[in-house]
């Protein structure tokens, strides 16, 4: 459920907008390198299973020449096309959910980028966790997909666009574990917002786990 509307017994239960988390936020940068390298290992495994002739990367590799530059765009344009259109995913479950259409901004703020923001809009967590995670699985998918379907000279190109980014979404994922340790009953905003109405039912091992990420938040803010 989606409202501009809180109830009456909905309080604010924390301020986790980013700016306020800076060094929060490049730990999730750090956190991306890591699943860029398992996200790059697993991807070179699957496709050397899934194609035939295929000789999977065992590790990413950077040279650099004159040559190479000139044909960094070869990269570049794949991975602007990808992160837009994640962003354009982002803000299609938002449109779809409250029929109002989200604003997709840039920043240098941090580790910098796209968002997507809705604002005076208060979304439930299970919505919430849609949106978040609807463009690394959709994307995931799609790319899983074309390895098996594009040219064979393609598929390393591909392999590492989708590694960078799932590394890129790490602070997708991340805020999405955050987001599951709530109650189902919380309202969240785009700016990272959270509202309880008070009333948890949660099992013992997420209110430790939550606990947790917490104090992990409130040592990095």
């Amino acid at each position: 459920m989606s409202t501009q509307v809180l109830p009456k017994s909905y309080k604010l239960y924390g301020d986790f907008r980013p700016d306020k988390f800076q060094k929060a936020v490049w730990l999730a940068s750090l956190f991306g390198l890591v699943v860029l390298w398992i996200s790059y290992t697993f991807f070179n495994w699957l496709a050397g299973i899934l194609r035939p002739g295929f000789e999977p990367s065992q590790s990413l590799r950077f040279v650099f020449s004159f040559v190479r530059l000139l044909s960094l765009w070869k990269v570049l344009l794949p991975l602007a096309i990808i992160i837009l259109l994640h962003e354009l995913i982002h803000a299609l479950c938002l449109w779809i959910y409250t029929g109002k259409r989200p604003v997709i901004s840039a920043t240098l703020k941090g580790a910098g980028g796209l968002f997507v923001r809705l604002p005076s809009w208060y979304i439930s967590r299970n919505i919430f966790l849609v949106v978040s995670l609807a463009p690394v699985c959709l994307i995931t998918l799609v790319g899983l997909f074309l390895i098996l379907v594009i040219d064979q000279t393609y598929v390393s190109l591909l392999i590492f666009c989708l590694a960078v980014h799932l590394a890129g979404a790490s602070g997708d994922l991340l805020s999405s574990a955050f987001i599951f340790l709530q109650p189902a009953s919380v309202y969240l905003t785009t700016d990272g917002m959270i509202y309880t109405d008070g009333t948890e039912n949660l099992p013992k091992w997420k209110q430790k786990l939550r606990s947790i990420m917490n104090l992990v938040l409130a040592r990095l803010g």
